[in-house]
């Protein structure tokens, strides 16, 4: 499944679409942004994440904290980007997607970690932005401590 973007620069507009791809109905669901650069370079995948529910198999502290606690939530995890396409709005339209189809999938939340201590503020700043709170912290056993950050994301959830 595909969709079109909105309101990205003309350049990237033209050829931007997001790309739903479900593993199994079970496991892994990774969405990717995938950018034209040029005929003669062909399609290139400017960014993704990996969106997981819970009762997955997948081997993250970060991800048993949220299985722990919650059994509503679907976990968002690995989003990266290309540093060509930072900066760019795409990193808004992907998490804008995921989130609409976790609703439609009548899963009312989104769970995720953002760096606290070695902090990340402009990772904290744009999840704070688009809606996701602190819901706890962690420490992990690779020594950083994480913020633990929930949405709310289902039908009756204002906009």
């Amino acid at each position: 499944m595909q969709w079109p973007i909105g309101r990205l620069s003309d350049r990237l507009r033209r050829r931007t679409v997001i790309f739903f791809v479900a593993v199994t109905a079970a496991a892994v669901c990774a969405i990717a942004i995938v950018v034209q650069v040029g005929e003669a370079i062909g399609d290139v995948i400017a960014g993704f994440c990996l969106v997981l529910p819970l009762g997955s198999s997948y081997d993250s502290v970060n991800y048993r904290w949220f299985s722990d606690r919650y059994d509503d939530v679907m976990y968002l995890d690995r989003v990266a980007f290309d540093l060509r396409y930072r900066r760019r709005g795409l990193g808004t339209v992907l998490y804008r997607a995921v989130e609409q189809r976790v609703a439609e999938a009548g899963i009312p939340a989104i769970g995720l970690e953002v760096n606290a201590d070695p902090p990340n503020p402009p990772s904290l700043a744009f999840h704070e932005r688009l809606g996701y709170r602190e819901v706890g912290r962690q420490d992990t056993p690779y020594g950083i401590v994480v913020s633990m950050m929930r949405k709310e994301v289902g039908a009756n959830v204002p906009t």
